[in-house]
């Protein structure tokens, strides 16, 4: 059962993109958020602070956020 499914896993079609020759950089995102709640008024506030960390050798040009409540 292992060998056949093995056999299997290395002849199915790789196509995901990833290609093991490219040099792959993991990106790093960091968060803090502080948030409060005033219940009577029915109002949330916060901050939020994020550090993104950028291991690639390549310049970040754009940096996309979305915020969803």
């Amino acid at each position: 059962m292992v060998m056949g499914f093995l056999a299997f896993a290395l002849l199915a079609p790789q196509g995901n993109g990833f290609d093991p020759r490219t040099p792959y950089w993991q990106q790093r995102a960091n968060y803090e958020i502080t948030a409060s709640l005033d219940e009577a008024k029915g109002v949330l506030s916060g901050i939020e602070a994020i550090t993104y960390i950028n291991h690639s050798p390549d310049t970040l040009r754009t940096f996309s956020l979305h915020l969803y409540l």
